[in-house]
């Protein structure tokens, strides 16, 4: 009968095991110092009256390396915005044109009608201007390729021949730190597939990070561009003070398709809860005129809960959208809870989880709460708010003084490149330990 190996044969891979985690926790370690903890609870970014508190972003942020187009500029400039040379037009092309909202002084404070789908051109347009962006490849920390295959304008997938043409600096050691912003739900091309014939370049593609507004795949989720992208830091504080004050005279607002694929049935099932009730107010899109179609923000900033069912797929704008707007979100799903935990990374305390035998008295649910508890959400949602907004440069020049979902996102990317790395380097020395016992066999 065969015992354990003797504790000299089982210490080479242990060894390696704890040497990689060592490398990950020294990494994270020496990026993290002094920053904030991710714990949502007493951490809050805000003063008692509702503003942002200045935060020095620091050099502790990650060095970006932005990839030139080489042979893909024609088919991606126009993508980016790059088309418009006046800076407000180019801006309404990143972040969509200005809205307003009342507070409740009358006064107008200020939101953007930002696409769903515009991260791509978003984000690239924030890696050109980061005060972290350097030239020099063997500076950077983390690398940005700026194509977007979505198949969206007639842009073609690019097969693996043409995207490492474009990708001199790639290799094994900086993979996993290299990543693409796909702007939809998931990315439409898959480059670690695709028919190079190449085991190596297969491995290298494989190991590029896929951001996109879901995590199919191995794509790392990131949030939706919501309605308070494209502000400055006075418009956001302008936003936040609000959100804080409103008079939130609406219980439940809703406002989806009742017909939806699979999520039809927990729709109707909803909208029949809110039907008859005063503090409750449902909008159905096809039905509703134009301008209740674009009062949505005004019924999030008026609304405490908002029903957020999934679609055709696990997310939905209107996540993001209500928390910006400091209106707790009421999820469905417990898939919604897997997504975006670089900017969310406590769902449980900035929104509600009904269970599936709980869907039909959701409502009843929501009216039982205290109102101590109630507020304990609120509270969590106004803390988590910074790290949704997309900014744009404040007037003069002046430099952003608070982290957003940015740069959250970048250093997730770091994190996360970090990660998979030690686990390829403990892959091969397992590998080649498997060779060594091989040969002394």
């Amino acid at each position: 009968e065969e015992g354990p190996l003797p504790l000299n044969e089982n210490r080479p891979m242990k060894n390696l095991c704890l040497a990689a985690l060592c490398i990950v926790q020294t990494a994270r370690a020496a990026w993290h110092e002094g920053s904030e903890t991710l714990t949502l609870q007493g951490s809050g970014t805000l003063d008692t009256h509702g503003v942002l508190q200045p935060h020095d972003l620091g050099h502790k942020a990650p060095k970006i390396f932005v990839y030139p187009y080489g042979k893909f500029e024609e088919a991606f400039k126009a993508e980016h915005c790059e088309a418009e040379r006046d800076l407000d037009e180019r801006e309404n092309c990143l972040y969509g044109n200005f809205w307003s909202v009342q507070n409740e002084q009358g006064e107008k404070v200020m939101i953007r009608n930002t696409e769903q789908y515009s991260n791509g051109r978003i984000y690239y347009n924030r890696a050109l201007s980061s005060p972290h962006r350097v030239m020099d490849p063997k500076k950077a920390d983390i690398f940005m390729i700026p194509y977007m295959w979505t198949k969206r304008k007639g842009t073609k997938c690019g097969d693996v021949g043409e995207l490492l043409k474009n990708l001199p600096y790639l290799n094994e050691k900086n993979a996993a730190r290299h990543f693409l912003v796909l702007p939809q739900t998931r990315g439409k091309c898959d480059f670690a597939t695709a028919n190079s014939g190449d085991e190596r370049e297969a491995a290298l593609l494989s190991q590029i990070q896929k951001l996109a507004l879901e995590n199919h795949g191995g794509d790392m989720p990131i949030v939706y561009p919501s309605i308070s992208s494209g502000l400055n830091d006075t418009e956001c504080n302008a936003l936040l003070k609000t959100a804080k004050t409103s008079d939130r005279n609406h219980l439940v607002s809703a406002m989806f398709h009742l017909s939806k694929g699979m999520s039809t049935g927990i729709r109707t099932i909803l909208k029949k809860q809110m039907d008859g009730q005063e503090d409750c107010l449902f909008i159905d899109p096809s039905k509703a005129t134009k301008h209740e179609t674009h009062s949505y923000p005004k019924v999030y900033l008026h609304s405490v809960f908002s029903f957020q069912p999934s679609g055709l797929s696990i997310s939905r704008k209107g996540m993001i959208d209500s928390l910006a707007m400091g209106c707790i979100p009421v999820f469905f799903d417990e898939k919604q809870w897997d997504l975006y935990h670089w900017h969310i990374p406590e769902w449980e305390k900035v929104s509600i989880m009904i269970k599936p035998e709980d869907h039909g008295r959701a409502l009843k649910i929501l009216r039982g709460m205290s109102t101590k508890r109630i507020q304990e959400y609120q509270q969590n949602v106004l803390r988590v708010m910074p790290r949704l907004f997309l900014r744009r440069d404040n007037e003069e020049g002046r430099r952003r003084t608070v982290k957003d979902a940015f740069d959250y996102a970048m250093t997730g990317i770091f994190n996360e490149g970090m990660r998979r790395s030690s686990l390829v380097n403990v892959s091969r020395s397992q590998d080649s330990n498997s060779e060594l016992h091989e040969l002394d066999i």
